[in-house]
């Protein structure tokens, strides 16, 4: 299901390392557009940034992670008229770590909200676990 609108998607990434220590960031905007009833959900905009370490333990390169997680969503529309309580911002701390072993990369990190402001203070997010599983053919 999507939002029944046509959007933008707007990426940059970049990745600096120095032997075994790196920096990862990138930028994420979304620019959305009016739907069929008349509904835009409001532009957001992600940027993040983690340092990094790459360690090879035998066979196994692990990557722990710290950083800074922000986004940001402008306020929903319909009718051309701002949707009260939409819209706000969320500044997150996460630390988590990567392994590869051949071609299988897992991973887990954990994000901590620092300061927010959802709806006008009506919503308030939770710490927040991501696990992700890659495979390389």
């Amino acid at each position: 299901m999507g939002t029944g609108s046509v959007d933008v998607l707007l990426n940059a990434a970049y990745t600096i390392r120095w032997n075994d220590f790196g920096v990862n960031s990138s930028a994420q905007y979304k620019l959305n557009t009016v739907n069929a009833d008349a509904f835009r959900f409001g532009n957001r905009f992600n940027l993040n940034s983690f340092a990094f370490y790459r360690a090879k333990v035998d066979a196994i390169i692990l990557t722990p992670n710290a950083g800074m997680i922000y986004e940001h969503s402008a306020a929903n529309y319909l009718n051309g008229l701002p949707v009260d309580q939409t819209g706000g911002y969320l500044l997150n701390a996460s630390l988590g770590v990567e392994c590869a072993f051949k071609k299988i990369s897992v991973g887990l990190n954990v994000q901590l909200p620092v300061a927010q402001n959802f709806a006008q203070g009506q919503t308030q997010a939770n710490t927040r676990a991501v696990f992700h599983i890659a495979f390389a053919i």
